[in-house]
């Protein structure tokens, strides 16, 4: 569960350390959640996140992941069956994007990027983008979650941090 280490009238920011090692993890899972209370992201205001992960998986496998944004029950933004970089022991994994309201407060600009490390270069930067629309003046679940497809069971994603801005 996040905390909210900081609220004012204009937003929050929230945080989250609790690791959890997703193994072998073949349905989806939810790396982070929190409830985002209606109201709060009015016109103009944008929610901004950053999901710092590890990833292990090894050199015989051809891991794939997908990986979804959430804002009340739509799925707002889907990165689907991308491969991820094999023979990684603990590798940085970050998950990291903004939803901006425009001018009404249930239009939404979406915006997802992740990012893997290897230890040599950076293997791939799938990014996602879409227009949607949720109504934030009402109480919505934001969550990202991930799902592994085509693995071996020493596939892991380690989920290390979490931070949210609402602003």
């Amino acid at each position: 569960m996040a905390v909210i280490k900081r609220e004012t009238g204009r937003g929050f920011a929230a945080t989250d350390s609790t690791a959890s090692v997703f193994t072998a993890m073949t349905t989806e899972q939810t790396l982070f959640s929190h409830t985002i209370v209606g109201g709060y992201m009015s016109n103009n205001k944008e929610l901004r996140f950053n999901i710092l992960c590890a990833l292990t998986s090894p050199m015989l496998s051809v891991p794939t992941i997908t990986v979804k944004v959430k804002l009340g029950s739509s799925v707002i933004n889907i990165m689907q069956g991308l491969t991820l970089a094999t023979g990684q022991n603990n590798a940085p994994f970050l998950i990291e994007g903004v939803i901006a309201n425009s001018n009404d407060p249930a239009i939404q600009t979406v915006f997802t990027k992740l990012t893997q490390a290897t230890t040599a270069i950076l293997s791939s930067q799938p990014m996602a983008y879409a227009d949607w629309t949720v109504d934030t003046t009402v109480d919505q679940l934001f969550a990202i979650t991930a799902q592994f497809g085509g693995i071996s069971v020493a596939t892991s994603l380690t989920y290390k941090h979490a931070s949210v801005e609402l602003s």
